[in-house]
C-alpha cells in the first residue's frame, strides 16, 4: 500500500481508497478507524514526481511528447489501471482511447468470462451496503471472508444483533455460524437452495449441510448475501446459479445481495465506478476491444487486458494508476515487446516512460463505493509540481494530434 490509496474529505478525516468500501470515517494524523492496510496507506511516505524514462529523468513536456509518439506510433493500444481513478479521470483515459482506437479493460473478472458478466444477462436483487446493517435480520457470507477481503465492512455495515452464516471451503477470521462447502460444490448448492426457495426441494448429497441455513432462510424477515467478484477464470455458472437463487429468495420477502468488488491489494478502489463508467460509455464493464462509444465491441474473455497481453496482440500499454497486480505481472513478464507509458504516483512497471500524477490522496473527485453510493472528495494541497491525474491525461489527449502529424 501507498499513501496513493487515500483520499482527504474534511478538516481531519480523509476516505481510505485501499478496497471499494471507501472509508470515510478517518480521522488524521492517526489514522484512527482505518484498517492496518489503510493505516499504512496514509501513513507512507509520498512517492516521487518526476517524469522518468526507462527509469532517467525527463523534462514534463518532454516527457509528454514522448509518451504520445510511443503510443501514435503503437500498433494496438490496451489502456488499463483505471481501478483507482477518479470519475473525470476515467473520461479523460476514455477519450485518450478512443483517439488511439485502443482496447480498454480495468481487469473487472466478469468480463473474463467467456458468456460475459452474468449480470447483464439475468439482472441482479442489491441494495446499498447500509441496508444490511439497517434492515437485514440474517446474513449469508457466501464464499467470501470479508474480514480478508474488506477488512471494515464487518464493522461498518453488519449489525451485531443480526446472526451471520458463513458458506465456502474453509472457516471464516471471526466467530460465526459455519457452513462447510468445497468451492466444486458452490453451484450444486445453489440450485439446491433455489429450489428450496420456489418449494420444490431436491434430493441432494448436500442437504444434510444446508438445511440449518434453510431453516435461517425461512425464519428470515430480510437477508442479506455478501458475495464476491468472480473468479478471473470462471465460467459464469456459479454468478448465474447465485443470482438465480437471491431472486428466488427476494420472491419470498426482502432479500438482496450486497456484492464486494476487488479488495484489499487489488488496485480496485473505484471499482464498481470503473464499471459504471465503462458501461455507460462503451456498453459493459470492460473486455472492450476498440473505444467507440458509438458502439465498442465488447469481447468477453477476448479483449480483456490478460489475454491481450498473453497473446501478444498489444505493443503499447497506458497504464492509468496502478493496476492490478496480475496484469502488472503480466506486463513485467512481457518485457520490451510491449512499450508502457504510465500515468499516475507510482512506477510500477520500471521501464517505459512514466508521467507522473496526483495520487488519490491528493486527487480531488468522485468515487463509487462498491455498492454505487457516491463519496465526493475533496483532495489534499500537494506540492506545486503534483498535476491531478485528470489534468496530465487530458494534457497527454492534446498532445496525440502533434504526435500523429509528427508520424506523417
Amino acid at each position: 500500500m501507498s499513501d496513493h490509496t487515500v483520499k482527504r474529505t474534511r478538516a481531519g478525516g480523509a476516505v481510505c481508497t485501499a478496497c471499494p468500501l471507501l472509508c470515510a470515517d478517518i480521522d488524521l494524523p492517526a489514522a484512527t478507524r482505518a484498517c492496518v492496510h489503510g493505516r499504512a496507506a496514509l501513513l507512507a511516505p509520498a512517492a516521487p514526481c518526476s517524469p522518468t524514462h526507462d527509469g532517467r529523468p525527463l523534462a514534463p513536456e518532454a516527457a509528454r511528447a514522448a509518451a504520445a509518439r510511443l503510443l501514435i506510433g503503437a500498433r494496438r493500444v490496451l489502456v488499463t489501471g483505471l481501478g483507482e481513478a477518479t470519475l473525470g479521470a476515467l473520461a479523460a483515459a476514455g477519450d485518450i482511447a478512443e483517439a488511439l482506437g485502443a482496447a480498454i479493460d480495468g481487469g473487472d473478472p466478469a468480463v473474463a468470462i467467456t458468456t460475459g458478466p452474468t449480470i447483464a444477462r439475468s439482472g441482479e436483487v442489491t441494495a446499498a451496503y447500509d441496508e444490511a446493517r439497517d434492515r437485514a435480520d440474517l446474513v449469508v457470507a457466501w464464499f467470501i471472508d470479508p474480514d480478508a477481503s474488506h477488512p471494515r465492512f464487518r464493522e461498518r455495515f453488519l449489525s451485531p444483533r443480526a446472526p451471520v452464516i458463513h458458506v465456502g471451503p474453509s472457516p471464516a477470521g471471526w466467530p460465526c455460524a459455519e457452513i462447510m462447502i468445497p468451492a466444486a460444490d458452490e453451484v450444486a448448492a445453489a440450485r439446491w437452495l433455489t429450489a428450496h426457495a420456489r418449494g420444490k426441494p431436491t434430493v441432494s448429497a448436500l442437504a444434510p449441510r444446508l438445511a440449518p441455513l434453510a431453516a435461517a432462510l425461512d425464519a428470515a424477515a430480510c437477508v442479506g448475501i455478501v458475495m464476491a467478484e468472480p473468479a478471473a477464470d470462471g465460467s459464469g455458472v456459479a454468478e448465474w446459479a447465485l443470482a438465480e437463487w437471491i431472486r428466488s429468495e427476494a420472491h419470498r420477502r426482502p432479500a438482496f445481495a450486497l456484492p464486494l468488488p476487488g479488495g484489499i491489494g487489488m488496485a480496485s478502489g473505484n471499482a464498481a465506478g470503473l464499471a459504471a463508467f465503462s458501461t455507460w460509455r462503451y456498453g459493459a464493464p470492460g473486455a472492450i476491444g476498440r473505444a467507440d462509444r458509438r458502439g465498442g465491441p465488447f469481447l468477453p474473455a477476448e479483449a480483456d487486458a490478460l489475454r491481450l497481453i498473453g497473446r501478444g496482440e498489444i505493443d503499447a500499454v497506458l497504464v492509468v494508476g496502478r493496476p492490478r497486480p496480475a496484469i502488472a505481472a503480466a506486463l513485467l513478464a512481457a518485457g520490451d515487446r510491449i512499450g508502457c507509458v504510465q500515468v499516475g504516483a507510482e512506477t510500477v512497471i520500471p521501464r517505459g516512460i512514466h508521467l507522473p500524477a496526483a495520487g488519490p490522496l491528493d486527487d480531488p473527485g468522485e468515487m463509487l463505493r462498491g455498492d454505487g453510493q457516491l463519496v465526493r472528495i475533496a483532495g489534499r494541497h500537494p506540492a506545486p509540481e503534483v498535476l491531478r491525474l485528470e489534468t496530465v491525461l487530458r494534457r497527454l489527449l492534446t498532445a496525440l494530434p502533434s504526435a500523429a502529424e509528427a508520424r506523417r
